[in-house]
Parts: structure tokens; C-alpha cells; sequence
């Protein structure tokens, strides 16, 4: 249900109305004749509505209200940016999206940003690259700027005369924002003109009404009551790890497999988390681990931290992954921070760690070929020696797709000495045979971390969601443990 209520509102015209997407539907067809006048006429009510929905200033609470703790000079760079748009300083916003961007590619919001000055400049092609772009980026799956992206993008489309992808954003941007948008929400989304724009759009062309319908069909056939399908049988080969090709296929149950068998073919693993809990995240919070985050290197870089100090924090990470025999994990996220050509130095963070064969497992670091020049006299024990235990282990994760990790990773990673692995949630009949079935241990990699862990991966002791731990059930490792929760 949409409150459309009217209200004042000086939000830019191209993002608080369809008469730009209703002038390039018309101008673009000589054909439509005298239906072009009554349609305007009979819209004009319309979109006088879709104008007084949104108010500016609000426009991107969705991206500066969320931050927290002191602001960065990314922080301010990028509202900088929105205040352009406010002021129509287009190039201006431009140039310092451009700058978000050239530091950190992955940088989704800049993307947001400069797509709406490069429509507001009139330049629908480039608009449309940069919606794009952080529809594939963004880590949001519903909401009010998701919506808004879409919103925008559909009236490039229209401008550029493509109506059938016009209507097709528009109809996501409805389907993905606020169902009960209210006046007084904090983050108002633009599918209450995307409504309008629709209408407006189906009006002035009414050939686009099969495409409606096919695309409403679809729409009933998705929202379609689970329970038709359940209990249907789930194909085995759907749950099933997949070793070939150039990324692999593991669902979270064979999470472990396979990091042992991409190590063991001589690659270090880049996970690729495709779970709604990040599972991947989750494991090594549990595992005996040092965690990169790479992400808060790429933003520091941004806000000026010198690369010669965030490379002496690398080598002090290195060089405790290595002392205790640590998986050393570079948690990517969303971001490419710059790995390959900014933050890996001989003497501190070396680019050999992306390379399985050159790893100090099981020598001394102090004398390694390659690791002996990131070790100071200080950092050694009595006799100048630095154990590395065979356990240390080099993964990298991150929450990119499989069709755009390496488009986004390429510069940032020697992906030639990868193995990228997208880690999915098995079906539910899978996860519970794992958990019951023939075989089950509790012997796994990460056993006895916790003393008092002990049953999670048997399906006898297992507890159900909300449980209080019973005593003797908390042992197994911290795969176990997540499939049984």
C-alpha cells in the first residue's frame, strides 16, 4: 500500500519524477500522434503526485546515516560528493566520486553517487555504467536505495529509448522497496514514483503491456506459497562439491575439504562467500586465526594513512600467524584493496604469501629464502630462529560473485596462484544428513578448540534453535557447530 500523500519537495527533477522517463517515451516516437498530447494531459496529474513524494535532503540518509565512530576523510569526500548534487555542481561531483573510486574500485556508493550527476550532466550511458555497477556491488537486497538505483536507472533507459528495460527496473525498483512507506520514514525510497513512472510509461505505450503481463506472471509465480515445494526431492548433484573448472562449487558442509584441497593442489584458497551468514566469516572466528582486514586498509588508505605504516601492521600480523601457526586470513569483503601493487613489500607483507608453494610452513622464517627479510633480531627467539609450525596457512575471502570477482580482484591479487571457491548453503535434507549421518566425527580440523564443546555434530546431542548448551555438547569444530544452530 503506498501513502501518497502530497507534500513540497525540491529534489532534482531527474530523481523525483517520470516526466523525464514520459518526455523521451514520447519525443522518441513520431508514431504516437494525437495519443501523445492526450497522454500528457491525462498524466499530468501523475506526475505532478510522483513530484511531491520525496524530499532531497533525504534522498541518500540511507548511505550518511549509517556510519558511525569518527568521520574519515572518505567519509566527508563522499558527502562532499552529495552535497555537489544538492548545489548542481554535477562535474564537480563527478570528479570527486572519480576520486572514491580510483582509490578503491569496489567502492559501491561512489558508483550511486556519480551515476546521479552523470545523469543530471545528461550523459544517460555512463549513468546507466554506474547504476549498474552498484546494483552489482551492493551488498543490499531490499530497501530504499536499492530502489532509488533502480528508480534512476530506468529513467536513463527511457532517455537512452529503452523502454522494455525501463519498465523492467521500475517493476524491481516496486517489488524491492518499502511495501508501507510512510512520511515519516527515515529513508524514504523512490518506488512510490516508480509507480507512477509505470503507469505513465504503459500509458504512452501500450505495446509494452504484454511485457507487463509477462513479467507480472513471473513476479505471482515467485511469490508463489513455499509449501508447494516442499518436501519436493532436491537433486544430490545440487548439494554436491564441484573440484574443476576454473571456480569450484562447495556447499558449507565441505567447507574444509575443501581449503585442504586447494592447498594441496597448490593454490591458496579465495572464497568466494555466497551464504547469508558469511559463514565463511564465522569459521574463523573459531579457527586458530589472524585476520587481515582488508576493507579497513583500503578506507585508511583513502583518508591518508601512509602505505609504509599499514604495511608494518601487515608484517606484525604475518609475523603472529606465523609464530603460532595461524590460518593468516586477508578478509577482502566488498572491497580490491590493493594488495598486488600497495600494500605487499619484500621486507613486511610479501606478495610470495599469495603463492602456496613459497609459504614458511614447517621451517625457519629467520632463514627462509623469502620470509627471513620480514624478521627483525626482535622478533626471533634465543638462537635467531622463528619456527614456522606447519599449520600456518594463507585463505582469502571474500563476498564478491562468481561472475565479478575477477573483473574486481584482477589488479588487486595474483589471481593466477588462486583457487576461487563459492561457498553455498546446502539444502536443509543435505545439512541434516551431515549432521546424522554414517560417519560423523568430531576429529575435524578445528576439534577441542573449545574443552567443553563436545556432540554438535552428532544429531543425538545436537540442540534445537534457542536452546540452552547441554553439558558434554560442545565439542566438534566450529562447522559442526554452525550446522547444528
Amino acid at each position: 500500500m503506498w501513502h501518497t500523500s502530497l507534500r513540497s519537495s525540491s529534489l532534482p527533477l531527474l530523481y523525483s519524477t517520470p516526466l523525464l522517463l514520459l518526455h523521451s517515451s514520447l519525443s522518441h516516437s513520431a508514431t504516437q500522434g494525437s495519443m501523445t498530447s492526450n497522454v500528457i494531459g491525462h498524466n499530468k496529474a501523475l506526475a505532478e503526485v510522483a513530484l511531491s513524494l520525496s524530499e532531497d535532503a533525504r534522498v541518500n540518509a540511507a548511505f550518511l546515516g549509517g556510519e558511525v565512530g569518527p568521520r574519515s576523510s572518505v567519509e566527508e569526500t563522499f558527502e562532499l560528493a552529495w552535497k555537489a548534487i544538492g548545489a548542481g555542481e554535477m562535474t564537480r561531483a563527478v570528479q570527486l566520486a572519480s576520486s572514491l573510486l580510483a582509490a578503491d574500485a569496489a567502492f559501491d556508493k561512489a558508483y550511486f553517487a556519480r551515476g546521479v550527476a552523470y545523469a543530471r550532466l545528461g550523459e544517460w550511458r555512463r549513468a546507466v555504467a554506474d547504476y549498474s555497477s552498484y546494483l552489482e556491488l551492493t551488498q543490499v537486497l531490499r530497501g530504499a536505495s536499492l530502489a532509488n538505483a533502480l528508480y534512476g536507472r530506468a529513467l536513463c533507459f527511457a532517455r537512452l529509448g529503452r523502454r522494455v528495460a525501463a519498465l523492467r527496473d521500475l517493476n524491481e525498483a516496486i517489488r524491492v522497496g518499502p511495501e508501507e512507506e510512510q512520511l515519516t520514514d527515515k529513508d524514504p525510497s523512490l518506488a512510490p514514483q516508480a509507480v507512477v513512472a509505470r503507469l505513465v510509461l504503459l500509458q504512452a505505450y501500450p505495446q509494452l503491456a504484454a511485457t507487463q503481463q509477462a513479467a507480472a506472471a513471473a513476479a505471482a509465480a515467485a511469490a508463489a506459497p513455499a509449501a508447494c515445494t516442499e518436501g519436493a526431492p532436491t537433486s544430490a548433484a545440487d548439494d554436491q562439491p564441484t573440484y574443476e573448472g576454473k571456480v569450484w562449487r562447495a556447499p558449507l558442509t565441505a567447507f574444509e575439504e575443501a581449503l585442504e584441497r586447494a592447498i594441496g593442489g597448490g593454490k591458496v584458497p579465495l572464497l568466494l562467500d555466497a551464504t547469508a551468514q558469511k559463514v565463511s566469516d564465522l569459521y574463523f572466528l573459531y579457527a586458530p586465526a589472524t585476520v587481515v582486514e582488508a576493507k579497513r586498509l583500503a578506507v585508511e588508505r583513502m583518508a591518508g594513512r601512509p602505505v609504509e605504516e599499514a604495511r608494518e601492521e601487515l608484517r606484525g600480523e604475518l609475523l603472529h600467524a606465523m609464530r603460532h601457526g595461524h590460518f593468516l586470513v586477508v578478509r577482502m569483503a566488498n572491497s580490491a584493496a590493493d594488495f598486488r601493487g600497495a600494500y605487499c613489500a619484500d621486507d613486511s607483507f610479501p606478495l610470495a604469501l599469495f603463492d602456496q608453494t613459497a609459504w614458511p610452513s614447517g621451517t625457519d622464517a629467520a632463514s627462509h629464502a623469502v620470509f627471513s627479510k620480514v624478521v627483525r633480531p626482535a622478533d626471533t627467539a634465543s638462537g635467531g630462529m622463528l619456527h614456522v609450525p606447519q599449520s600456518f596457512k594463507v585463505v582469502v575471502t571474500s563476498t564478491f560473485k562468481r561472475d565479478n570477482y575477477e573483473a574486481l580482484l584482477k589488479d588487486s591479487l595474483p589471481l593466477e596462484s588462486l583457487q576461487p571457491i563459492e561457498i553455498f548453503e546446502p539444502s536443509e535434507k543435505a545439512r541434516a544428513a551431515a549432521l546424522a549421518g554414517e560417519g560423523a566425527t568430531n576429529s575435524g580440523p578445528l576439534s577441542g578448540i573449545i574443552s567443553d564443546w563436545g556432540g554438535a555434530w552428532n544429531s543425538t546431542a545436537s540442540r534445537t534453535r534457542g536452546d540452552a548448551p547441554r553439558a558434554g555438547q560442545l565439542k566438534g569444530d566450529q562447522m559442526s557447530l554452525f550446522l547444528s544452530n
